[in-house]
């Protein structure tokens, strides 16, 4: 089969296309025969060495797909054959024509959603969806979601105004990507590349979401609500997760949720595939694509992240 394949850590060109043996499910395994498989930012920072590759090189890459399910390992049920499924399998090995997972990286699709909407909502909307569940919003509140033109923070809005958001405040990083960041329905937004951005945002915000990381979410607790607001912390888009002390928060009577790094959390974000999927196909959450690419292109994906012009999920075709 044709895969994408990593023999080191580096640039997008560490990214070759090569001819590799079909896994065998192993037990507890299936093997899906993809049809779609969904490119992300997070991606690029595995490839770059900036987090260790699960199970060491060389390693097919890509952790997102979509397709139906072709063999099972032992102690699988063998009624999984020929079941659509859309799998978030963080040991890697999506970006092929089969990749084998555990079954409880994959989700069954509903029918009458197709496989390039199913992994561009089964990964990114999930892990919205999770971070969303624990601001426990109120309805009514404002919110302010950072980096609104990429694809949590899209569906961070759709789902947020779904849950009663009064009033939404997005960030981006250029003109065009606040202009999208409008169309999709944030009611504000503000450019995070100039300087002092944080200050010329409005006082009052209750919750926000927060993927920057580093100092600059320090900088934007004047803004929250004291007593009640409240922030969830689930990137690190500058290279760093938030750098904030127990003291700022309490001086303020705020309250800050580490959502990414406790313990849990990828089992919350597969809970809540089931549910992002749902929506989808009833309509009621859109999916957020970018473009569509052939697998040999892979690397032309993570350039487009690495240079911040994807506005949603990249879907590579094998």
């Amino acid at each position: 089969m044709r895969a994408i394949v990593m023999r080191r850590t580096g640039g997008p060109e560490v990214l070759r296309l090569e001819d590799v043996p079909v896994p065998v499910p192993a037990a507890g395994e299936v093997l899906v025969k993809t049809e779609a498989i969904g490119a992300s930012y997070p991606e690029t920072l595995l490839r770059s060495g900036a987090f260790p590759v699960p199970g060491g090189l060389p390693a097919v890459a890509g952790i997102e797909a979509a397709g139906t399910v072709a063999a099972v390992g032992d102690g699988v049920d063998a009624g999984m054959i020929g079941r659509r499924v859309v799998l978030m399998d963080t040991c890697g090995g999506a970006y092929a024509e089969f990749c084998a997972s555990p079954l409880s990286a994959i989700t069954e699709i509903p029918d009458g959603l197709s496989a390039v909407d199913a992994v561009a909502v089964g990964g990114m909307a999930a892990t919205a969806l999770a971070v969303l569940q624990d601001a426990e919003l109120a309805g009514g509140e404002t919110v302010l979601i950072e980096s609104a033109a990429g694809q949590v923070g899209g569906y961070l809005a759709q789902l947020a105004r779904r849950a009663g958001a009064g009033r939404i405040i997005g960030t981006a990083g250029s003109p065009a990507k606040l202009e999208l960041a409008l169309e999709r329905g944030f009611d504000e937004v503000v450019n995070h590349r100039e300087e002092g951005w944080q200050e010329k945002l409005p006082r009052g915000i209750d919750v926000v979401f927060e993927s920057i990381g580093g100092d600059s979410a320090g900088r934007l607790l004047d803004a929250m609500t004291a007593g009640t607001g409240r922030m969830m912390s689930y990137g690190l888009l500058s290279g760093d997760w938030a750098r904030i002390e127990a003291f700022e928060l309490d001086a303020r009577g705020l309250r800050l949720v580490d959502c990414a790094r406790r313990d849990g959390w990828l089992q919350r974000v597969e809970a809540a595939r089931t549910t992002v999927l749902d929506l989808a196909v009833r309509g009621e959450l859109r999916p957020l694509i970018d473009s569509h690419l052939p697998l040999a292109e892979a690397a032309t994906a993570h350039r487009r992240f690495e240079d911040r012009l994807a506005a949603g999920k990249i879907i590579l075709t094998p």
